[in-house]
């Protein structure tokens, strides 16, 4: 016996092994081209966070859509974005999802640690004085409209490290849909 030999399987010039990997060939070639399909439509999103500001948001499901678009995203849909703040914090593989709090032409006012969108309470500033978020609380004052191609993302949770700390996410920053699985 050769040493090829003993990496060779035994019958590998018989029509039953040559049909078996034939198909196994083929199986796999058709398992990795599906994968690329939906891979190119979406991409799993695991929390590990204990407290998530996601209500329920451990995995996530991210369609990724038309990338800075926002003709299709609603008040309160949950969306996935790559902006600088989050990679600069996170990491560069880091993509935030968050709720969308406020659209184009929605007014925002930050005001004595409590953010409003359209007259409506949404939360307090409760990290002002953690690590990323310096004191004091009125630094944070502040009172706008969303401008065309920006939304406001936040969280559910009054520790959710969100726009009412960093800002607007521009369009060109949102990179799908997230869906909650659980």
């Amino acid at each position: 016996m050769n040493a090829i030999s003993k990496w060779v399987h035994p019958n590998w010039q018989s029509d039953a092994f040559r049909d078996k990997a034939f198909w196994t060939a083929f199986g796999l070639v058709l398992f990795f081209c599906a994968w690329k399909s939906i891979s190119d439509t979406y991409f799993i999103g695991l929390n590990l966070r204990e407290d998530s500001c996601i209500e329920g948001g451990r995995l996530m499901v991210v369609e990724r859509g038309n990338v800075g678009s926002l003709d299709d995203l609603k008040r309160m849909d949950v969306a996935a974005f790559r902006n600088e703040v989050f990679i600069k914090t996170y990491g560069e593989k880091t993509v935030g999802a968050k709720y969308v709090a406020a659209l184009p032409g929605d007014r925002v006012r930050i005001e004595a640690g409590t953010i409003w969108v359209n007259d409506r309470e949404w939360g307090k500033l409760g990290l002002v004085g953690k690590k990323q978020v310096p004191p004091p609380v009125s630094r944070y004052d502040s009172s706008y409209v969303v401008p065309r191609g920006k939304v406001l993302m936040l969280g559910s949770k009054n520790n959710s490290y969100d726009g009412r700390y960093w800002g607007l996410v521009d369009k060109s920053e949102i990179v799908g849909k997230a869906h909650v699985i659980f």
